[in-house]
């Protein structure tokens, strides 16, 4: 059935939503002009937008305006404990749904037709039924330490306004998407998926929600995957009782090729019935996915959960840490943002181009063992009697890449992890902070796919310190030597070495 619609989207809010407290318009007034700005630059034209300025709790609901609503093509509910409250509010929603299940549906190409903007905090219990399972647009964050809700708004300073800004446009650029689909599809094919939508031609990304106190990075993520061109799931709430949370995260990550786990220092909420909360739930359903294959998962341990808030999650990155079958076949992270983009992308471009990953058969050839000289670049010119030592000892020498893009640097390391034999890693001029990171990232190595590295040692030398002549380990093999290299203080990892080689060879 072909449908003419007068306006692209009508914008539902209460009446108390719009009242100004210090600033020259409501809030409502200053959302519906920046989204009409915003799409407009989307769309290449001015969007067709309806509000009704005259909303009143004791108006009577007008048989003009239900019959508005069947040429209107999407709605923007402005939830708030007031919205929730207004006969008239919820009256507008239930007419909006009712008239598009009579004009193609409430969903097209799989999005809802209803978009859900949280001004203030309402409780997911409280939602309505129609939009309740439908992605929210967080129009506030809650202080971490208070828990109380700021809004973004201008009148809270130039962060708040920043915040406001970027929020809006992950929601115009999710309405746009819908807008240029209808545009797109033909008359007589409406009732059909658009194929620009229905058929991805990017990877599809799972994109795990976080606790809220991730809330701004995971925007920024999915924002930056949305610009690339990748559809992101999971594009609703997911649900609060535990057999539908595993059924609807399930079935997004069997649409994914990627997913990405945002882990902070909380364990999101405990679905009703769990047996986990919804963090670490994702990220066990993800890992049970990719023993499917043809899956890439990554896990980003963000700097502020070094010191997480609750039990659960703290055994959680313990064990993302230290077990090797939590690492298996992902990429676990820790560091900045940017770190995480790099790495997400590299695997996005990876599989877009067909590149197979190397399999343990590759790793093992035969030829000279693989030592993996790792050492900072404050170290290069110390490094190099090492590095002669080894390669005259007959090991073709790997040392990591110093000059580069961060993510060259970082596919360079994550290769020499997936291809050394061995590991000697030279702590010299280096901090204590980089020897830690670096044993931590060679323990994950299993997490790419294969074996632990056989042979490991840290090579500890000038200059000296007491944290260096305390240094010891149970993981690798420790040699000092804080006066200039002497090749027998090696001769023990050369041998180790070599023992393994003869092993791969018979």
């Amino acid at each position: 059935m072909s449908v003419a619609y007068d306006n692209d989207l009508f914008i539902s809010y209460a009446h108390i939503d719009n009242k100004s407290i210090g600033e020259r318009d409501g809030w409502v007034e200053m959302f519906h002009e920046a989204l009409e700005v915003r799409l407009g630059e989307l769309l290449g034209g001015a969007p067709r937008i309806w509000r009704d300025p005259k909303l009143n709790g004791n108006d009577v609901f007008a048989e003009e305006l239900k019959a508005r609503f069947t040429t209107v093509y999407l709605l923007v509910s402005v939830l708030s404990p007031g919205y929730i409250r207004s006969e008239w509010c919820l009256r507008e929603l239930d007419e909006f749904v009712s008239a598009a299940e009579k004009t193609g549906g409430l969903n097209r190409d799989n999005k809802s037709r209803a978009f859900k903007v949280l001004k203030t905090p309402v409780p997911i219990t409280e939602h309505p039924d129609s939009i309740k399972e439908t992605l929210g647009y967080k129009f506030f964050e809650l202080d971490r330490e208070t828990g109380r809700a700021k809004e973004f708004r201008r009148i809270f300073g130039e962060e708040a306004e920043l915040r406001f800004l970027q929020k809006l446009d992950d929601l115009a650029q999710d309405i746009a998407l819908l807008l240029r689909a209808s545009e797109e599809a033909a008359p007589e094919a409406e009732t059909q998926t658009t194929k620009s939508v229905l058929e991805d031609d990017k990877p599809v990304v799972y994109l795990a929600p976080p606790s809220f106190d991730l809330s701004e990075e995971y925007d920024a993520l999915r924002r930056d995957l949305i610009e690339h061109g990748h559809t992101v799931l999971p594009d609703g709430d997911l649900p609060l009782n535990a057999p539908d949370f595993e059924t609807a995260v399930t079935f997004a990550l069997s649409r994914a090729k990627v997913s990405l786990h945002l882990v902070g220092s909380y364990s999101g909420f405990r679905p009703d019935g769990g047996r986990a909360s919804s963090v670490p739930w994702q990220h066990d359903l993800a890992q049970k996915r990719g023993e499917a294959g043809d899956f890439v998962r990554l896990v980003w341990i963000a700097p502020p959960s070094s010191h997480p808030e609750d039990e659960e999650q703290s055994a959680f990155i313990e064990t993302l840490r230290t077990s090797a079958d939590a690492n298996r076949g992902a990429d676990v992270v820790e560091g900045n943002l940017e770190s995480v983009k790099t790495i997400l992308h590299q695997r996005l471009d990876e599989i877009e181009q067909g590149v197979p990953g190397q399999g343990l058969d590759s790793r093992q050839a035969l030829g000279p063992a693989r030592v993996y000289l790792l050492h900072e670049a404050v170290d290069a010119d110390a490094v190099v009697p090492v590095d002669d030592f080894l390669f005259d000892a007959g090991f073709e020498v790997v040392k990591p890449l110093t000059q580069g893009s961060t993510r060259d640097v970082l596919e360079d390391h994550r290769r020499n992890l997936e291809t050394c034999d061995a590991v000697l890693v030279f702590y010299g001029k280096s901090p204590q902070s980089w020897i830690r990171q670096k044993w931590s990232e060679i323990q994950k190595a299993p997490g790419y796919g294969r074996q632990p590295i056989a042979v490991q040692c840290c090579y500890v030398t000038e200059p000296e310190a007491p944290e260096k002549t305390r240094y010891r380990s149970h993981q690798a093999m420790v040699v000092k030597r804080f006066q200039s290299f002497a090749p027998e203080t090696l001769s023990e990892f050369v041998a180790a070495v070599r023992d393994h080689a003869e092993g791969k060879s018979s």
